[in-house]
């Protein structure tokens, strides 16, 4: 695991990574994880360097020069839907923008005081990290293969056929919708919106009056007739990500 700590004062970045320590020496589950942290000074600093798919959390203060944290992470979201961010702040004035870029959690300074927000926080975070490597069993062309749930934009049937539709391919599988469905339903991020189709909601950008919106730009419909139930999930699910 590689965590990114962005903050402009170096006497926080350190208690950030002390608190980060004792948190992982706490829980056993966790002993044989190896732990790396990268320290930045500025938000610049770190988009400069920033790959994507590097880093699993940053720990992001919000009152920076130049770039605040909400800035960066406005940036991260958008390019990376499986790092998860903590926010470490000295106001509560930003905490309706977290939701927007999906934060984790908001944690106040001074850090050294607020430790059970921070547990808390991570607590969150390391169950969101291990919904990564859960996924799904498909047939394609009579060979078995693996699909990680985190890949899936969403599954339908269409004129007959079964697709999966990835962010950057598709796949026609062989077997029954049923069986890929029950399966999809168990992790909480899918959800049929339509007939026959089902959506991760980790993808959903936005909604209009019959369709959401994926982070691709494709349109997917909702049910007009469970439109409303479909919708309540969503706004369910979306609020839920941010919880602290």
């Amino acid at each position: 695991m590689r965590i990114a700590v962005i903050d402009d004062n170096s006497s926080d970045r350190e208690t950030a990574i002390n608190l980060a320590k004792d948190y992982f020496n706490q829980r056993k589950e966790y002993e044989k994880m190896e732990i790396i942290f990268d320290e930045y000074d500025s938000g610049e600093a770190f988009l400069n360097a920033y790959v994507k798919g590097v880093y699993d959390i940053l720990f992001l203060d919000i009152y920076m020069n130049s770039l605040t944290g909400i800035d960066v992470a406005r940036q991260i979201s958008l390019a990376d839907e499986n790092c998860h961010l903590i926010f470490f702040t000295s106001s509560e004035e930003h905490y309706p923008e977290s939701y927007e870029v999906h934060a984790k959690g908001y944690v106040t300074k001074p850090l050294k005081e607020s430790s059970f927000s921070f547990c808390n926080a991570m607590d969150y975070v390391m169950k969101q990290f291990s919904l990564q490597f859960f996924g799904l069993n498909i047939l394609v062309n009579g060979a078995e293969a693996f699909c990680t749930f985190r890949e899936i934009l969403y599954f339908e049937m269409n004129n007959g056929k079964l697709y999966l539709h990835l962010l950057e391919k598709s796949f026609e599988l062989s077997g029954k919708y049923s069986n890929y469905s029950q399966e999809l339903l168990t992790d909480n991020r899918f959800m049929e919106c339509y007939r026959n189709l089902i959506v991760n909601m980790d993808y959903i950008q936005n909604y209009s009056e019959n369709n959401f919106l994926l982070k691709n730009n494709e349109e997917i419909p909702i049910s007009r007739r469970k439109k409303q139930l479909v919708l309540n999930q969503y706004m369910k699910y979306f609020l839920g990500k941010g919880k602290m």
